[in-house]
């Protein structure tokens, strides 16, 4: 079915197990933001189409993702209304849709940015050109994710991490960030906690593991002992359980996902260990905290 839309192009209803998700690995996971959507769209309905592009007789989606996804705990929802790109450059299109309505954040314009240079082997002037940024700021955009550790990235992309923590660890040495992560994680720190856990850090100019659970440690307990709620379960308590469901819902989708089968052509092996290994940070940390009690 194809109906027209104000600006000239053409609406279509696809079967969402005939849709193309080569481009999610750009986007990051927000559970709690999915969830949200999925309660929407199961209540209202489709209020908006998400965007293809056709590639190769394979609709690719563009923007949308979420939508895509939240389809898979509606019965009967199998098909969704689709606005359809003129053909070009899947990822440069991804950019141009997001950049006006800041809909990337800037480690996924770099995830998408990267790619098109070093993978699709665009000169940074071109894909500036493509865009309407200059060099610099596409140069700028590139180096924030190769700062990044690969265990960082995975971590941003299910959703264990928010963009700021990503942003603040690409500060760091990467030889020094995924000890900084096991501590993020184990914590349940905040983005302005880890913002100032980085500082502090950088300030010490000292990244060894002790050094960076000490700085960890301080934070927390500079927040527990200025926190007026007194009573109930501790703040760290709570917070280890809701990473903790965070994760369950994080692994459950890439269980049940379709397009996310292990194989060693892509990075699912990878996400998946990520997700396994931050439950069980957060599994040794209740533990520890239930045999304390």
């Amino acid at each position: 079915m194809q109906t027209g839309d104000s600006q000239g192009g053409h609406v279509l209803s696809l079967k969402v197990v005939e849709l193309g998700m080569k481009y999610e690995s750009f986007r990051f996971v927000a559970p709690r933001v999915e969830e949200k959507l999925a309660r929407s769209l199961k209540k209202n309905g489709q209020l908006s189409p998400i965007t293809v592009v056709d590639e190769e007789s394979t609709y690719q989606v563009l923007d949308g993702f979420k939508r895509v996804r939240a389809t898979e705990d509606i019965p009967g929802l199998e098909s969704l209304e689709a606005k359809c790109t003129q053909a070009g450059s899947g990822k440069a299109m991804m950019l141009s849709l997001n950049l006006d309505r800041k809909g990337l954040d800037p480690v996924e314009e770099g995830l998408i940015m990267k790619a098109m240079h070093r993978d699709d082997g665009m000169a940074q002037y071109e894909i500036a050109g493509l865009i309407g940024r200059h060099k610099s700021w596409v140069c700028r955009r590139i180096a924030l994710v190769e700062r990044l550790e690969q265990q960082v990235v995975e971590n941003l992309r299910l959703g264990l991490i928010t963009p700021s923590q990503g942003r603040a660890l690409a500060l760091l040495p990467r030889g020094n960030q995924q000890d900084v992560l096991v501590e993020i994680l184990d914590w349940g720190l905040s983005s302005r906690e880890t913002e100032r856990l980085v500082k502090a850090l950088q300030l010490g100019g000292i990244y060894d593991p002790p050094q960076i659970k000490m700085e960890a440690e301080k934070i927390r307990a500079s927040k527990q002992s200025g926190s007026k709620e007194k009573v109930g379960a501790e703040p760290m308590d709570r917070l280890l359980h809701a990473m903790t469901a965070k994760c369950t819902a994080v692994t459950s989708y890439l269980e049940f996902h379709p397009e996310w089968i292990p194989r060693n052509d892509n990075r699912v092996g990878a996400a998946r260990e990520a997700a396994g290994w931050a439950v069980e940070q957060l599994d040794s940390r209740l533990q520890g905290i239930s045999h304390g009690k």
